[in-house]
Order: structure tokens, then C-alpha cells, then sequence
């Protein structure tokens, strides 16, 4: 029965985090990377869009696009999903560590697990923010293995961990976070070699392109209104948010029983404030699963020696082993029929992205400015970039000031159109299904046109051209 129950976790983990459908961000990940590899030098001011061109900006995940677009010029899309994949398995392995140091039974371990893993797909796509998935776990079961006084090697160690953690990904903050917990919890016996750590964190943190002042633009960006979905609160009446909320209600039910936290107060804190974050914003769920994990499943394990009473039949035993041998080999089944209808490689819908219009500006060689959706962005960068510049892109607030962000969302959501009185557009893109009365007024008309999009330019009035919109899953890019 063990081995059918680790089964279900490798399975699962394979299942929730080697997703292949392309992040919509991705693109500009790679264009970026692909720039930083082939000029040498990272990016310090804005030259993809004209509401912020020429502004200064903070690439602070420059290294984990380099390291995306090397791996896609080796080995194209497949590599990328490879790799997303690797990591993310990596990343369930050290979480795996953490819950069976906890002693727990292997089914209990295993239920633990598999919330934690539905909980972190939901943020696990080709982003450099996979880096933080996998440098967290990593760092609790470090700092687990030290208890009281960190040995001397451990300077170097969370000296490169850090170093390389602030060049790849914005939740090195997160790192800094956990150290310092760790540090001035009780037992107080060691604490000034305890504090070594997170001093030494600290300044390591600060060796990336922007020196200290990386600190002072992540307060602000994490100050800054995102009226994106994964920066509002989770939902109870949303099903994709139930296995948090499953997660974060046995946390508390549990809590008397754990051992975990009561040894390591950091980790209550750690508890409180990731469970804050969470609530708060969506995107931090898979932070507060990934350090809830290890003490749900201790905390588990202490409730099953209250109730150990309780045991199954063997009759039943065999019933809960076939279940869960079903369902191993159905995600086993579906994420093979998966692969292999997708070619092994990265995809994308093609109703969500205006698929059609950007191959006709390029195939006409437009140029100029383009506004656009937020989500579009990205994809007619890759696609058209340098001959258009758009109005914004997945890079937002770490380019775009709250004003400009508030014009682009207002002007295609139909409130206003001070997007166009302020900054000139040669062209817009929109939804087919939305009508913006706006455009006809500045003097736009529509120039192609299909189930997906609308482009419009200034040229004459003439019939657009119409085309069938691109259907299905296709593949990256």
C-alpha cells in the first residue's frame, strides 16, 4: 500500500506542475532574455512601449529570462517545458522531504502533498517566480538541519543563495523574510551567530545590477494597486481556491496537535504571515502551501496518535488501494494524451490571443505605436517588436506608472479615452466581441477583423479584411 500511495504523489507532482500552456507573460520573458544574451547588458530604461519609453526600469528578473532564452535557443520550447518541469519536480521533492520529516503516515503525508501541488500549479508556468517555488522548500529544510547555531560554512552558502536569488526573482524578499525569522526565534543561546545570517543574506542580496535601491522600487511595485486576478483575495465560491482553503482550515483545526511549531516559532510566524499574504492576494497562495505543508502534515500525524483506534478493514484497505491506483494511472493517462497532442512542446489558445491580426500586421509591415489589452502585450512584442512599440505588457508595474496602467484598463474597458488624448497610437487592437465608440471619433477604422480581435488604423475607409480566426492549441511561439 506504501508504494501505491508514493505512486499518487509522483503522479500528482508530474500532473499539477508539468503543465504545458504558455504563461502569457512568457513571451517578453524570452524577447528580453534573448536581448540580454546576445547585447551583454541588462536593460535600464524602457524601449518596447510608447506610454513609458525612455522611462527608467528595474529589470529585476533579468537573469531568470537570460536563463530562459538560452535554454530556447538550445532547445527550443520543449526545453523550456523540460526545464519548467524539472524544477518543479525538484521543487515537490524537497517539499516531500519536509512532510515526511514530520513522521506523519504515509497516506496522511501523501494527502498533505497533494493539496500542496494543487495549490502551486496554480502559479506554476514558465515565470521566473518557479525559481522562488524551488528556493523556498529548499531553504526551510536548511535551516531546519542548523536548529541553534549556524555552522561557518553556512556564510558562503547563503551568501551565493542569496546573491543569485535577487538577480532571478523579486520574492528574494521572501528569503530574507525566512532567515530573519529564523534568527531571533527562541532559543536565544547562540543569537549572535544566529544573526550572522541574515546580516550576511542582507548584502548578498544587494549584489544585482540596482544595488540597494532593488529594496526600495519592490516596496514600491508591491505598493502599487494591481488590478490583476492574481493580486485580488481568494474566494470561497471559487472551486480552484477550495484546495487552499481545505489546506488552510486543516492547518487550523489541527493546530493543537502539532509538535513542529511549538520547536520552531519561526515557523508559526512564518505560518501567520504567509497565510496573511495569501488571503490577500492570490498569487502568494503557493507561498503559504509550500511553508504550510511540512507542519499541517506534523500536526496531522499528531491528531492520527489521538485517534489511533481507528483502523480500516482490510477489506476497505484494498478498496482505498485500487481508488488510488486508478487515479495514479488516470493523471498518468490524461497528462500522456496531453503530451503527446500537444508535440512535447509549449502551447498556446488561440482564442486568446489575436492570433490572426498580429500575422497580418507583420505579413504588411506596420509600424508605429499599438494599444492593446494587458494580456496582449506580450505576444505582439514578440511578433512585431522593433517595428511596434505597445501600450503595455506583462512587465507592468515594473514600467508603467499607476497612471498609465489606469488609462490602458479604462480605455479598453470603455470608460474613457484619455489613452489616446495623452499618447498617440497609430494602431489599436481590441476584442472583436467589445465595441469602443472612442475610435471612430479619433478617426480609426477597422482594418482586419476576425472572431478574435479587431484592428483598426487611420488609413481610408475601406471594407477591413476579414480572415478565420486560428483555432485550437498551437504551438510556441
Amino acid at each position: 500500500m506504501t508504494r501505491i500511495w508514493l505512486l499518487f504523489a509522483g503522479t500528482s507532482a508530474l500532473y499539477f506542475l508539468a503543465g504545458n500552456e504558455a504563461d502569457n507573460d512568457l513571451w517578453v520573458h524570452l524577447l528580453l532574455g534573448k536581448d540580454i544574451l546576445s547585447t551583454g547588458t541588462i536593460p535600464r530604461v524602457d524601449h518596447l512601449s510608447f506610454t513609458a519609453s525612455g522611462a527608467a526600469w528595474v529589470d529585476h528578473e533579468w537573469l531568470a529570462q537570460a536563463l530562459f532564452a538560452l535554454v530556447y535557443d538550445l532547445s527550443g520550447a520543449s526545453g523550456l517545458w523540460l526545464t519548467k518541469s524539472a524544477i518543479g519536480l525538484a521543487a515537490a521533492w524537497l517539499i516531500w522531504i519536509g512532510i515526511r520529516r514530520s513522521e506523519a503516515p504515509t497516506a496522511l503525508g501523501v494527502f498533505v502533498m497533494v493539496l500542496t501541488l494543487a495549490c502551486l500549479s496554480r502559479g506554476f508556468a514558465v515565470r521566473p517566480q518557479i525559481f522562488t517555488y524551488l528556493f523556498v522548500p529548499a531553504l526551510l529544510l536548511w535551516l531546519d538541519t542548523m536548529r541553534n547555531k549556524p555552522p561557518a560554512a553556512a556564510i558562503p552558502i547563503v551568501a551565493l543563495w542569496m546573491c543569485a536569488w535577487s538577480n532571478l526573482h523579486g520574492a528574494f524578499i521572501v528569503g530574507l523574510g525566512i532567515v530573519g525569522l529564523w534568527s531571533i526565534s527562541p532559543p536565544w543561546r547562540h543569537l549572535p551567530a544566529r544573526l550572522v545570517l541574515p546580516a550576511v543574506a542582507l548584502a548578498a542580496a544587494c549584489i544585482n545590477p540596482y544595488g540597494p535601491y532593488l529594496f526600495t522600487y519592490i516596496w514600491g511595485e508591491l505598493s502599487m494597486p494591481h488590478p490583476l486576478t492574481e493580486w485580488q483575495p481568494v474566494t470561497f465560491g471559487d472551486p480552484a481556491h477550495w484546495p487552499f482553503w481545505t489546506m488552510l482550515i486543516a492547518t487550523a483545526v489541527t493546530l493543537p496537535f502539532g509538535r513542529m511549531v511549538r520547536a520552531s516559532p519561526w515557523r508559526a510566524a512564518l505560518l501567520v504571515v504567509t497565510t496573511y499574504l495569501a488571503l490577500r492576494h492570490q498569487r502568494h497562495v503557493p507561498l503559504f502551501a509550500i511553508c504550510a505543508a511540512a507542519p499541517l502534515a506534523d500536526q496531522i500525524a499528531g491528531l492520527a496518535v489521538r485517534a489511533r483506534g481507528f483502523e480500516l478493514s482490510q477489506a476497505a484497505l484494498r478498496i482505498v488501494g485500487v481508488a488510488v491506483l486508478a487515479m495514479s494511472l488516470l493523471q498518468l493517462g490524461l497528462l500522456a494524451t496531453r503530451t503527446a497532442a500537444d508535440g512535447g512542446t509549449i502551447v498556446y489558445q488561440a482564442e486568446d490571443y489575436p492570433v490572426g491580426a498580429v500575422r497580418y500586421a507583420r505579413e504588411n509591415h506596420l509600424e508605429g505605436n499599438l494599444a492593446l489589452p494587458l494580456d496582449w502585450g506580450a505576444y505582439a512584442l514578440w511578433h512585431l517588436s522593433p517595428a511596434m512599440r505597445v501600450s503595455m505588457d506583462g512587465r507592468f508595474a515594473t514600467v508603467y506608472t499607476p497612471p498609465v496602467v489606469e488609462k490602458n484598463f479604462d480605455f479598453f474597458s470603455g470608460v474613457d479615452d484619455d489613452l489616446l488624448t495623452e499618447h498617440r497610437a497609430d494602431y489599436v487592437l481590441n476584442f472583436s466581441y467589445t465595441t469602443l465608440e472612442a475610435l471612430q471619433a479619433h478617426g480609426y477604422r477597422p482594418i482586419f477583423r476576425d472572431r478574435s480581435a479587431v484592428l483598426y488604423g487611420k488609413q481610408p475607409a475601406a471594407p477591413p479584411v476579414t480572415a478565420d480566426t486560428p483555432r485550437g492549441r498551437l504551438p510556441f511561439p
